[in-house]
């Protein structure tokens, strides 16, 4: 939206598939405060405990390319 239309939208999920497919930068929060920010490459990459287990947990999965 934001390359078509000029259009910034925030998006609050916790579903990992939907910020893979549709977000260019993603913010992690944690306890209400803001962890993480970044791409969702970078996310993936970061050392902070909190984002480190969410995103390479069960939910992590969901970003594992999958065989049809």
């Amino acid at each position: 939206l934001q390359k078509t239309l000029g259009l910034t939208v925030f998006m609050v999920t916790h579903d990992l598939a939907s910020l893979n497919t549709v977000c260019d930068r993603v913010a992690a929060l944690a306890d209400g405060k803001i962890v993480a920010i970044g791409s969702m490459s970078e996310l993936l990459r970061s050392e902070h405990p909190w984002v480190k287990a969410y995103f390479h947990g069960k939910r992590s999965q969901m970003l594992q390319p999958r065989k049809i």
